[in-house]
């Protein structure tokens, strides 16, 4: 077969249809990032398909040159900070639990499995893509192959944790709750947090009539760009590898949160600027990308990858237990919160409705206990995977190496 870069390209997108298929199909439970891993791993390992079949695509090229800072400040642009103010115990419990993965990461798993693989596995289970890719470019800088393999079956594995610990703790914990009359009345405070706000005039709004993508997608790559150069101005002389007191992946966050809060940036550029489905392909195709691994070494990182996913889960959870038990909060909705770092969205919500729909209570009550447990859930995973696993990605990274 002559392997061109579109064929390459067509491969690689009904590999990642085909996952989205089988997640809808699945509820979340299997994400498309594991499809795609699994069919590229056995792909690779069996020789059916070639060493450069991802990289003669030309996403990654893309990626990462100028797609990594697109599309972390797009993420930027749909955080609203009103939403975690009203769910402010929920944030603090999330971030918590990062720092309860910090400590497994850096006190306990270095004598089991050696600082380098300790300190890369904490990137991808501190949240999404975009984290597993901050470490992955520090271990092929490094040179080290194996780690940037290791960091992407990570990030395709960890919901195979995440997501049935978190649902069997909720579960369990709410049969409990719902047998005590805890949702026998509304809960008029637990309003969802992802409801509509209704627009308002903002000072540096700008979109003239009739703006087609082009137009979105130049705002948010200026965006990108000046969160770039300031981030440039901070880089500490002499450092190795290059280092920064304002890393350029929390800048871009930052710039999109800024820009998008006073209307230069829109909430919804991903429909807006229709050429951002390509990056996020591309982003999806940097998984792959370093998984052109052998069987034996395949079998000698399954330890590792085991290991360092269970004692992240209980990291991220124990985290979360203390940081409820101190907010007086609900201390197993507290640790299972925790864990929604190796959950993500839109697993949150799954399990969120599939855990009220199976109480055996009266429509109203389910309804009450809906209304309590998916702001919690959704503002959990946002925290950590959309905004609080970029920086904590971009500060691990900087010490797996030395």
């Amino acid at each position: 077969m002559t392997w061109t870069p579109l064929l390459a390209l067509a491969l690689l997108a009904w590999v990642f249809a085909l996952g989205d298929r089988i997640a809808k199909k699945t509820k979340g439970l299997i994400s498309s990032l594991v499809v795609a891993s699994v069919i590229y791993l056995i792909g690779f390992m069996t020789g059916l398909l070639p060493a450069d079949s991802i990289d003669s695509t030309g996403m990654t090229g893309l990626i990462y040159t100028v797609g990594v800072g697109m599309v972390i400040t797009s993420l930027g642009t749909s955080i609203r900070v009103g939403d975690f103010i009203k769910e402010w115990k929920t944030v603090l419990i999330a971030l918590v639990g990062l720092l309860g993965l910090a400590a497994m990461s850096f006190l306990v798993e270095p004598a089991l499995f050696g600082k380098d693989f300790a300190l890369s596995a904490a990137c991808p289970i501190s949240g999404g893509a975009i984290a597993a890719i901050i470490a992955q470019s520090a271990a092929l800088d490094a040179g080290r192959e194996d780690l940037a393999a290791f960091v992407m079956l990570l990030l395709a594995l960890q919901q195979l944790v995440g997501i049935p610990v978190v649902s069997a703790i909720l579960k369990k914990r709410f049969a409990r709750m719902s047998a005590a009359g805890a949702f026998s009345t509304p809960l008029s405070a637990a309003a969802a947090v992802t409801a509509e706000q209704k627009p308002k005039k903002l000072p540096l709004a700008w979109s003239p009539e009739g703006a087609g993508s082009n137009f979105y997608l130049a705002k948010l790559v200026l965006v990108a760009a000046v969160a770039g150069v300031v981030a440039s101005w901070t880089e500490i002389p002499g450092s190795d590898p290059t280092n920064y007191i304002l890393n350029p992946n929390i800048a871009y966050l930052l710039f999109g949160l800024i820009f998008a809060h006073f209307g230069f940036l829109d909430r919804d550029l991903t429909a807006k600027t229709q050429s951002f489905g390509l990056l996020m392909l591309a982003t999806c195709a940097l998984v792959p990308a370093s998984l052109n691994i052998s069987l034996q070494e395949f079998v000698s990182l399954l330890l590792p990858i085991v290991g360092t996913l269970l004692l992240g889960a209980v990291g991220l959870g124990l985290g979360g237990l203390l940081c409820g038990k101190i907010l007086k909060c609900d201390g197993w909705v507290s640790f299972a919160l925790g864990i929604c770092a190796m959950v993500g969205y839109p697993a949150t919500q799954i399990i969120s409705a599939e855990i009220a729909e199976g109480l055996d209570v009266a429509p109203e009550q389910k309804k009450a206990a809906l209304d309590y447990l998916m702001p919690k859930m959704l503002i959990s995973g946002f925290t950590s995977v959309t905004i609080a696993s970029v920086i904590f990605a971009s500060i691990v990274s900087q010490f797996i190496f030395k």
